[in-house]
């Protein structure tokens, strides 16, 4: 391809209603009595500069001069606006899946999913009226399922799951409090109840649970009540919320909120258990799997627009003035 070069003396093109060559890759449109700006190296606009340069065809020139003198149109076709909205949405849904598919082994982890709209865009330089409006998809968010997960027995006494959705057990962070359903729950050296982060698990007087040497044969009951055979030493604080969609998660498997919890009298403890994630990896793989097949697809739809313009470049060439 021959070089490009930097100015084009306005003589050249006698035809042309913009100013090429006022200023070394800029515009003066007539009807605008300011400079704008456009790079001769866009894929869309150099190609017809180049058979200005190398053809001379009239009809170049005036697809030149649009592009040059109508900058402030869309000049994106239909195809490439749709497309492109696809592979945005393809894109943000194969995100979801990886975060599901890299928590499916954290205890009490609930999947993404996406919540997708489609939306009518305008466009005004369509020629006819039927194509003057487009539909794209985007997508507008994300919904948490929020449906229990397998519970698993451990048999340890300090491991517990809420069989109950929207329940959460009160966690005590350095951020404040904070809500989890990763019952995977030990004793410090200092005998106090914590999660596998250290952090102190709270009872429903807001309070950390403490452990004796001489609490033995430690029972949690469907309410949450925590007995040994010293007696009873407290309550798991377990709350549920208004709205659980609007719990943010924080970390692997804490969340958190500014709504008021709600405490359960019987959130459905179960001892000796531990809740894992809700995902289903078999349909998770499917899932991704059809996300890259439609990405590629896309693609290529992409290229094959890309390509027939570029064809159309080519035989605009022949077209001698």
């Amino acid at each position: 391809m021959p070089q490009r070069p930097q100015t084009f003396p306005i003589q050249t093109f006698p035809n042309i209603k913009c100013k090429i060559g006022h200023r070394p890759g800029r515009f003066l449109p007539p009807d605008r009595g300011k400079i704008r700006t456009a790079s001769f190296s866009e894929p869309k606009i150099f190609p017809y500069f180049q058979m200005i340069i190398n053809i001379g065809t009239a009809f170049a020139l005036k697809l030149a001069t649009n592009f040059a003198c109508n900058r402030d149109k869309s000049q994106m076709e239909n195809t490439s606006y749709i497309a492109v909205s696809r592979q945005r949405v393809l894109r943000s849904k194969m995100d979801t899946i990886t975060q599901n598919l890299a928590n499916m082994d954290t205890n009490g982890y609930k999947q993404q999913n996406m919540m997708f709209t489609d939306w009518m865009a305008a466009n005004k330089d369509a020629p006819f009226r039927g194509e003057r409006k487009i539909a794209l998809v985007q997508d507008i968010g994300q919904y948490r399922d929020t449906t229990v997960g397998n519970i698993v027995r451990t048999e340890r006494d300090f491991d517990v799951a809420l069989t109950k959705p929207d329940m959460y057990f009160s966690i005590d962070t350095p951020n404040g409090v904070r809500y989890t359903r990763n019952g995977n729950f030990s004793l410090d050296p200092g005998g106090q109840l914590v999660t596998s982060e250290g952090y102190p698990v709270l009872t429903d007087a807001g309070q950390p649970l403490f452990f004796g040497q001489a609490d033995t044969r430690v029972t949690i009951a469907g309410d949450g009540t925590v007995s040994t055979d010293v007696g009873q030493i407290g309550k798991l604080g377990v709350s549920t919320f208004e709205d659980a969609q609007k719990l943010k998660p924080e970390g692997s498997s804490l969340y958190n909120t500014d709504q008021q919890p709600q405490e359960i009298e019987n959130p459905g403890v179960v001892q000796g258990s531990l809740e894992k994630s809700n995902v289903n990896p078999i349909k998770a793989m499917v899932d991704m799997i059809d996300v890259l097949r439609s990405y590629q697809s896309v693609t290529r739809a992409i290229e094959n627009d890309n390509q027939r313009q570029r064809d159309m470049i080519n035989k605009l060439g022949d077209v001698r003035a």
